[in-house]
């Protein structure tokens, strides 16, 4: 496609209206897309194209405040959103205001709708909280897709017709620090690989935190099974990470986990 093409396709235009919230339904997975710039507060309505009583009947919401502080009433639930603070609300969500702290200048929400299928937990995440994991959750299949996914530091890759208490199980276990693939990807992961000669230079402790890191486990929980401190882990990690020339634990696992079938 062309970049006109590109843009009358799939730009979103007048995303934030002072004192409106905006909406746009896109053929995409029934995506919605939609800011909220409250001047006073602003409750989510039913729209037609929804098909349900109210609009998070049968769907889910993710928002994000990409301006000053404001906040999201969420049947009667309130989330105090500063600037890229987000906030999850579930499907079944029957009231959803949007608040400023002030009219002059407006909050900012951006947010994504999509069709839900289980019942989640409402959430909110504080920028300052952001962790760097990355679960990618695709519909390609291609085996070097995969494996460039995880080279670039992802914590896990699924496929998109993943089972949604699966999906849940997974979004813990990577945040809990575990290395996590589906097993449609893991088998081309797993080819034998040219071994680096740091391998030969781990000692004997920094090999066990290998293994330990290959399992999946976080600092803490390798701590547990060394009997050591977490500092001293974390220092073996980086001595590991430095040997075997990856960037970071994802890498390591994964270089672990071919050594292993490889062999």
């Amino acid at each position: 496609m062309s970049t006109k093409e590109l843009r009358e396709t799939f730009l979103v235009e007048k995303l934030f209206e002072p004192g409106e919230i905006t909406g746009t339904f896109t053929d995409l997975d029934r995506l919605v897309v939609g800011g909220a710039m409250p001047l006073t507060p602003l409750s989510l309505l039913n729209h037609k194209e929804t098909g349900a009583s109210f609009f998070l009947e049968r769907r889910e919401l993710g928002a994000i405040n990409v301006g000053v502080p404001g906040q999201i009433v969420a049947d009667g639930k309130t989330f105090v959103l500063d600037k890229l603070d987000c906030a999850y609300l579930p499907k079944g969500t029957k009231s959803v205001v949007f608040e400023s702290g002030s009219a002059q200048n407006p909050a900012k929400f951006y947010f994504l709708s999509c069709p839900a299928h289980a019942v989640l937990p409402a959430a909110m995440l504080k920028a300052r909280d952001a962790a760097s994991k990355v679960l990618v959750l695709t519909s390609v299949t291609d085996p070097d897709s995969a494996a460039q996914v995880m080279r670039a530091g992802a914590a896990g890759l699924l496929y998109k017709d993943v089972d949604p208490d699966a999906l849940v199980r997974a979004i813990r276990a990577v945040h809990d620090g575990h290395l996590l693939l589906a097993p449609e990807a893991a088998g081309p992961l797993l080819r034998p690989a040219t071994w680096s000669p740091g391998l030969d230079a781990l000692t004997t402790r920094e090999r066990e935190v290998l293994a330990e890191l290959a399992r999946g486990r976080s600092n803490r929980e390798i701590a547990r099974a060394l009997n050591v401190s977490e500092k001293t882990v974390k220092t073996h990690v980086s001595s590991v990470l430095g040997k075997l020339g990856v960037q970071d634990r994802t890498q390591a696992a994964l270089f672990a986990v071919r050594r292993e079938h490889g062999a």
